[in-house]
């Protein structure tokens, strides 16, 4: 998956009941992505990203 397309993904994604708290990609740039449930942080590394239950989700 792009990151790029992991954006979008994340950006759908983030709900009240499944929130996202940050987001891993080789292309991430260390950026927050903005969503309508708050900002997701964005960091280097294997695509996944982290819940605020502390759940990782691989992609």
């Amino acid at each position: 998956m792009s990151w790029k397309d992991l954006r979008a993904h994340i950006e759908m994604l983030n709900a009240p009941d499944h929130q996202i708290v940050t987001v891993w990609h080789p292309d991430a740039a260390g950026e927050f992505i903005a969503t309508g449930q708050g900002n997701v942080r964005a960091m280097v590394g294997n695509a996944r990203y982290q819940l605020s239950s502390g759940d990782f989700v691989e992609l």
